[in-house]
């Protein structure tokens, strides 16, 4: 089972490849911006807190008492220094050799204090700062040894850093400023796309549903520019033009075609009904019971029966079948129809009848590739029953004790015998009163079953044998009901004739 894919609009994707590009960007500021300015702030930072450690130096050389704080020439010059803008000093402190704060009796140790020692004495450094960022200051540790006193002090102060915040704070807004930039450009881009390509590949797919829906009244037009989408454009209007004029085309052929049809429809049912009317009627053949069962595939067939009340009680039973079915096997069944009641106007022998409807039909026959086979018998009162059979199927006689016998055919078909009686050959056979005739044509025999088998004569007499105890009427139901039901609908292929009677 295929999963419905989701639509993700080109806009979106479009914006996501934007938004990464945009991290690229922040990425590549950062990386060839911001660091080196961090860098160059980190190193102003130091320079700053240097300049402070220095001051602190120049004073601290003058200092006799291990807490400077405490001397009052240089608390003067320390308030000096401090006021003077280069650098400011805050949380100053003296630090003993013992990396404790001078006076502090709480045990609290310096480890920065320390440091500062250690590395007086191992590199004789006269000075010690430490940034802390986080808070834009720096702890700057100076050692001086005072007076007479042999110990090293650290006098320790934190330096603010206000310059370094200013130079934070201007880092930002220039990245800020610059991002800004970078998305304003990059929503300009993705309008201009839009405007450029994207509008009108949607103003393109718009016209397109249309044509798929049946209107062509759509126009794409095109712009000033002269790019891959206007000729896809120049192209599109040139195709809706065309499917416009072919679909009229079309729908005019449509619009014919129905009418012909139904015209045509309406001359199939008017065939019909003559072709009904010329049928006989259930009282004909007053010496014998009979039933019919009369299947067309179409409207109009290419098979034809009839009955006949003939001098001296007589009963003639005619059936043939033109070749093909349809339109074109009714009208030779009309002229055959024609043939046949003229013939049988004329003699009382069925050979007879058969070989002047040879004549008569077999020069249009052979024109046109077509034959006609057929069955004519005549039923006597005393139960003799004369007939031909041209090519028709073979006839079962179903006698009233059970047994079964079948009748071959007695000459070749009409249009393909030679003219004259000397074609044509009659047979005999005595019938008695509950005798059964069952005559059919080949749309019967040469279906096939649902089991993939040919129905066949042996099909039509397995019916029989199995419902030969009913009724004439009954036993012809049962028959027809029964081939229905091995055959499929599908499979019948021609037209479906068959008249059962039975001797009085």
């Amino acid at each position: 089972m295929d999963i419905p894919r989701k639509k993700i609009s080109i806009i979106t994707k479009i914006f996501s490849v934007f938004l990464a590009i945009t991290a690229l960007d922040l990425s590549a500021i950062y990386i060839f911006t911001a660091t080196g300015q961090i860098d160059q702030i980190g190193r102003n930072g130091l320079l700053i807190a240097e300049n402070a450690a220095l001051k602190l130096l120049q004073l601290l050389r003058e200092v006799k008492s291990i807490d400077p704080m405490a001397d009052a020439g240089f608390r003067k010059k320390f308030a000096i220094a401090a006021d003077s803008g280069s650098a400011s000093f805050k949380d100053c402190a003296t630090i003993g050799p013992d990396g404790k704060p001078v006076g502090d009796t709480g045990g609290r140790i310096s480890p920065r204090a320390l440091k500062a020692l250690r590395l007086y004495e191992a590199e004789s450094r006269l000075f010690f700062s430490d940034l802390a960022l986080g808070d834009f200051s720096a702890d700057v540790f100076v050692p001086f040894r005072p007076g007479a006193q042999s110990g090293l002090y650290v006098f320790a102060c934190s330096v603010p850093l206000e310059s370094i915040r200013e130079s934070f704070d201007r880092l930002l807004r220039v990245s800020l400023i610059i991002l800004a930039v970078t998305l304003v450009m990059q929503a300009g881009l993705a309008w201009f796309i839009y405007f450029l390509f994207i509008r009108r590949l949607r103003a393109l797919e718009k016209a397109t549903v249309k044509i798929g829906q049946g209107d062509f009244s759509e126009v794409f037009k095109t712009g000033k520019r002269s790019d891959e989408i206007d000729h896809l454009a120049e192209t599109f209007n040139e195709m809706r033009l065309a499917l416009a004029e072919k679909t009229r085309v079309l729908e005019n052929t449509l619009f014919d075609l129905e009418k012909a049809n139904f015209n045509l429809e309406g001359d199939l049912i008017l065939g019909e009904e003559i072709q009904q009317s010329i049928l006989p009627e259930k009282n004909a053949g007053k010496n014998l019971s009979w039933q019919v069962t009369y299947r067309p595939l179409s409207k109009v067939s290419g098979d034809l029966y009839d009955i006949y009340d003939l001098a001296g009680g007589a009963t003639g039973i005619l059936q043939f079948d033109a070749s093909g079915h349809g339109v074109p096997a009714a009208l030779l069944t009309m002229m055959a129809k024609t043939a046949f009641v003229e013939a049988i106007q004329k003699t009382v022998w069925p050979n007879q009848v058969i070989a002047f409807v040879n004549d008569e039909l077999s020069q249009h026959l052979q024109k046109t590739g077509n034959f006609l086979t057929a069955f004519y018998a005549v039923v006597r009162p005393n139960g003799k029953m004369t007939y031909c059979n041209a090519a028709h199927t073979r006839i079962v006689i179903l006698r009233a004790g059970g047994k079964i016998e079948l009748l071959d055919p007695t000459s070749l078909s009409i249009g393909f015998a030679p003219p004259g009686i000397g074609s044509f050959h009659a047979a005999e056979a005595d019938l008695h009163p509950g005798d059964r005739v069952i005559v059919h044509t080949d749309g019967l025999s040469e279906t096939v079953t649902k089991s993939g088998k040919p129905f066949e004569t042996d099909g039509l007499l397995a019916l029989l044998e199995a419902n030969r105890r009913l009724d004439l009427k009954a036993m012809h139901a049962a028959v027809v009901d029964g081939w229905n039901a091995q055959v499929e609908r599908s499979a019948i292929e021609d037209d479906v004739t068959i008249v059962s009677f039975e001797f009085r």
